[in-house]
């Protein structure tokens, strides 16, 4: 696997081999493009005890605009941008450091992007800290890293059944959706 550069990650857009929308030059990082933050959250709202195999979750969408993230609270954010990847590429979120270090997570373990992949990307966010941080729409909340690969026999997409193909927003968990 080849780690694209700036100058790739630019040419690759140019050409339409990645689709990042919208694109922002200013965005380009060294070894990544910084991704923000979309216009919802979504909080989990249902009482009792979650079951991944079943559908018995209740969430309440909160505009970002401003608002804070209370600590040790967690919610579905997604980024602004929406990324088309080939079937030769695949693609990681991490955070900003910056944002880390005053305990804001983008992801817990849904960092990996498969080839063919087309959507925002839904980030699990969660404020390790002490104090309430305030979020804004198109704050930059992270970066993407794009790995070259050989072509992928069975890309991420529709054809396969993947759950999270073109979707936009935050997208709560389709776990369940494997055993109906």
């Amino acid at each position: 696997m080849t780690v694209l550069v700036d100058w790739q990650i630019v040419n690759a857009v140019e050409s339409e081999w990645i689709g990042i929308d919208p694109f922002i030059s200013s965005n380009v990082q060294p070894n990544s493009y910084d991704i923000t933050l979309g216009n919802e959250i979504l909080f989990d709202v249902q009482d009792g005890v979650l079951d991944p195999e079943s559908d018995n979750r209740a969430y309440m969408s909160v505009a970002v605009n401003g608002g804070c993230l209370k600590p040790h609270a967690f919610g579905l954010a997604s980024t602004r941008e929406t990324i088309k990847l080939p079937d030769d590429v695949v693609a990681c979120i991490e955070g900003k450091s910056s944002l880390a270090r005053d305990g804001l997570s983008i992801h817990c373990t849904g960092g990996w992007i498969d080839a063919g992949f087309s959507g925002q990307i839904t980030l699990e966010i969660y404020n390790q800290g002490t104090r309430p941080i305030v979020l804004r729409e198109g704050m930059s909340v992270g970066q993407i890293v794009f790995f070259q690969t050989e072509h992928c026999k069975n890309p991420y997409g529709v054809e396969r059944g993947s759950k999270y193909q073109y979707q936009t927003g935050p997208t709560p968990s389709k776990y369940g959706a494997r055993f109906a």
